[in-house]
């Protein structure tokens, strides 16, 4: 065979080159995601921070109000329905590096209920220093929290990141990073509908060093898509579970696959007007927090770890009461500080 000529060469080569480029090309295409906007429409059925029902926070408060109540009794009433409701309307995930480095990753649904509570709790609070809200004071406070939260016209989540410990040392001196792609987290109903966030605070997608302390922060999903030609409100009458759901998460340089987070939508039995009598026994008979400590947190409770032991001393049942009402009081301190600024 006969040599090539430099010219047939040089157009070889061109190909090849041209071959190369086209493939780099169609690579580049294929792997690089594009943010497709949501489809959000205005649904018939009306924003749930702006056109709550009443809770049953009003009738404690009224019952405080009117001297049926004293206000000892009813600020322990206030707190065992916030850690309730913050038990029932949250779910955790705990990720574990090894039998010493782990996390807890909890998600709360900022329920209309929940910040009732919550403000019941507020306002049963300052009662102890200052002359009480009236009943009318008291719901245009409710109100005005509602309104703060619903001119996001959003449906909100609240993230929170704890660990049992947060010092360098525990973790060998080295710096405990956590990565968890909330950036693509989706919200999937009971139907399989699968939605995409709105928004997200931007600490939340950051590598977390764990050593610095609990983290939190907000996301927010549609309260309505387009769906199928119709506006589709997402917390419909058929719903009975919340799924969020990440693709993966890394703990140090331990990986992860898929996380969810799986919340019940129904309302609480005892979320209604009428609540049992036997609320006061079974706070007096489990809470372990003084009377003179039933006010907010600026820090959320840090999770008991250990596979290998129980609960030193505590029953299950009053322990992760006591956690979630202490849970509640650090949703407390953020709302209130988030509805006034």
């Amino acid at each position: 065979m006969g040599k090539k000529s430099p010219f047939r060469t040089f157009l070889a080569l061109m190909l090849v080159a041209c071959m190369f480029l086209s493939a780099c090309t169609m690579e580049t295409t294929t792997t690089l995601s594009t943010v497709t906007p949501i489809p959000t429409c205005i649904s018939s059925t009306p924003n749930p921070y702006k056109s709550h029902e009443p809770s049953g926070a009003i009738k404690i408060y009224r019952e405080y109000l009117s001297g049926i109540v004293p206000l000892e009794p009813a600020r322990k009433e206030a707190l065992l329905r916030l850690g309730e409701n913050t038990d029932h309307w949250s779910e955790y995930v705990d990720l574990a590096r090894d039998d010493g480095q782990m996390i807890r990753v909890t998600i709360t649904l900022i329920d209309p209920v929940l910040i009732q509570y919550i403000v019941l709790n507020h306002a049963l609070s300052n009662a102890m220093n200052a002359v009480p809200m009236t009943e009318e004071q008291f719901n245009n406070t409710v109100a005005f929290v509602m309104n703060r939260f619903g001119e996001r016209e959003e449906l909100l989540f609240l993230v929170t990141i704890t660990s049992p410990s947060y010092i360098s040392q525990a973790y060998g001196s080295q710096l405990l990073t956590a990565v968890i792609p909330f950036e693509n987290i989706e919200l999937i109903s009971t139907s399989d509908m699968r939605v995409p966030h709105t928004h997200d605070d931007h600490n939340l997608s950051e590598a977390i060093p764990i050593s610095n302390g609990p983290s939190f922060g907000y996301i927010g999903f549609p309260l309505a898509i387009s769906h199928e030609g119709n506006c589709v409100f997402i917390m419909d009458n058929w719903n009975t579970t919340l799924t969020l759901e990440v693709p993966s998460a890394r703990l140090g340089d331990k990986e992860f696959g898929v996380q969810s987070w799986t919340l019940p939508y129904y309302r609480l039995v005892e979320q209604s007007t009428e609540h049992p009598e036997t609320a006061f026994y079974r706070y007096e008979k489990h809470s372990t927090i003084p009377f003179e400590n039933l006010s907010s947190r600026i820090s959320p409770p840090s999770p008991v770890w250990n596979p290998n032991s129980v609960l030193d001393g505590i029953g299950q049942d009053a322990y992760w009461q006591t956690y979630w009402q202490d849970m509640g009081r650090y949703f407390w301190y953020l709302v209130m500080t988030e509805s006034h600024h």
